[in-house]
Order: structure tokens, then sequence, then C-alpha cells
């Protein structure tokens, strides 16, 4: 029985060690080490039958090159056949898309918010693909509603890097947003996101917070109805709207707002074919 190689070839395709091993069925070897053959592409003539070569290939865990069992073929045209698959592999990496980024967006919960507003935004955004991490004001990961549901938040406040983050958003509720007002990571971040142009998004009574941290000076903003002297107060103009819109503020009335105001976010973050395709698959008329 023939000897052949165990074939050890660098990214360039540069052929790096050879050392004999014991014959063995050559396709078998390939598929082995994670390759796949294409048998209407490249031929090379092997023992007497003809062998299709191997397009897609993995690199086995091996960050710099792949090492291969090859045998049942001649081990002078291996290294040939290398350096055309690894040329092949090389540009094909070169060449392929990138996947796209994931939107990331922070929602605050505080003791006595509205659960419905903050979850609908959770569920709605997840299922556009956005990464939405849940985290909890007033150093308890333990969140308790304004009608007593208990939240398990993802993060404390305090904890998180926001740097990674596109959105921030703040449900409404009393005594939730009166915690979330008090709160100084959320008024940095709050101010920090406005000032970068990121997405700062309040709904219900929430609103009133964005007009106490100063990031609604000029803008257009709906809030829960009654509340809207806290916003011409700080400078914005009152809608009066279920759902408003300025540049990177996003504003809701209330709880009756919040599918579209969880939607307009996911139509920011995620793009219009996200929100349309959750719309539809909530049934939302």
């Amino acid at each position: 029985m023939k000897k052949q190689g165990l074939i050890a070839v660098d990214l360039d395709g540069t052929l790096i060690d050879t050392v004999a091993v014991n014959a063995e069925s050559y396709r078998r070897a390939l598929e082995s080490f994670g390759f796949t053959l294409d048998y209407d592409y490249y031929a090379a003539y092997c023992n007497g039958r003809h062998y299709r070569a191997f397009l897609q290939r993995r690199w086995c865990g091996a960050a710099d090159g792949a090492v291969l069992k090859l045998s049942g073929g001649n081990c002078a045209v291996l290294p040939k056949v290398l350096l055309f698959l690894t040329r092949r592999q090389t540009k094909a990496a070169n060449t392929k898309k990138e996947e796209p980024k994931m939107s990331k967006a922070v929602i605050f919960f505080a003791q006595g918010l509205e659960e419905c507003e903050a979850l609908l935004c959770v569920d709605i955004l997840r299922r556009a693909g956005v990464e939405v991490t849940i985290a909890a004001v007033g150093g308890e990961r333990i969140v308790t509603s304004a009608r007593q549901v208990n939240v398990v938040a993802d993060a404390l406040a305090e904890e998180l890097d926001y740097a990674q983050f596109d959105a921030c958003i703040l449900p409404g509720g009393i005594p939730g947003v009166p915690n979330l007002k008090a709160d100084a990571t959320v008024r940095q971040v709050c101010t920090d996101f406005a000032a970068a142009g990121k997405k700062v998004c309040a709904i219900c009574a929430a609103p009133t917070a964005l007009a106490a941290f100063g990031v609604l000076q000029g803008k257009k903003a709906t809030v829960y109805p009654g509340m809207d002297a806290d916003l011409t107060a700080a400078g914005a103009a009152y809608t009066g709207l279920p759902l408003t819109i300025d540049g990177n503020i996003i504003t809701g009335e209330a709880l009756g707002a919040a599918i579209p105001f969880a939607l307009a976010i996911a139509r920011e973050l995620a793009g219009a074919d996200a929100a349309a395709r959750v719309k539809k698959a909530i049934v939302y008329q």
C-alpha cells in the first residue's frame, strides 16, 4: 500500500511539511477534516481514479492554516491542489459580506413602573431583532411594577457600559417615573445619548423625566394627558399626539400607544422591513 502524506499548508498555500502516513480513503480523509467535495469543478488524477477537488472549506479550528491527512493519491499534485483551494478560500473570505450589526437598546425598569408599556417594548424590539437589555434602577435586580408584577432585570443600571447601546427607553408608571428622574445613571445616559444623536425614547409620564433632564429643549414631544406643562416649561412643543418623533427623540402618550411606540423604535433601530414583519406577526391593525 502506498505511503502518502500528512500535509500542512499555510493560508497562502505554502507547503509547510509532509509526514508519511498509511494510505486511507481520499474522500473520507477530506470529509473527516471538515471539507466538502464538489464533483463538478476540479479534477485531480489520484491512484488511477478521478477525484474532484474540494470547493468549500472550514479551517477545523486552526486560525493560521489546516492540517490534512490525504492519501490514495499522488503527493506531488497535492500541494498544487491545496494552493488552488487556499487561494479560492482566501478570495471568498475577502469578498464575503459582513453580517449586519444588531442594534442594541437599554430600557430602564424602576420600582413602580408601568409593566405593560415596558414589557411591550422589550417584546416587540426583540421580535424585530434588536438586542434589548433590561437595566434595573434602584440597586435591586427584581423590580416590582405599579401593579405588583415582579420582573427580573438583566443587569443593574450602574453596572452597564452604555457605549454599546444605540437607544435608551424610559417606560411610564407612578412611582416609576419619579424614580427614574431621581437616578443619576438614567439622567447621565439620557443626556449623553441625546447629545450623541442616539435614540432617546419615553412613554406616558416618562417624557417629563426627559424634560427634567433638559433634552427636550426645542423638540416636539407628547406625554400623558395633563402633564404637558412640564414639557412646555422645559422648552418642548407639546403635540398631544399618541406618538411623536422629532429627530432622535421618540415619545409616546400612554399605554394605549405602547405598540405603535415600540414599533416606531423598532423601525428606527432594525429597519422598516423588520418593523413591518413584527406588525404583521402580532396582527396589529
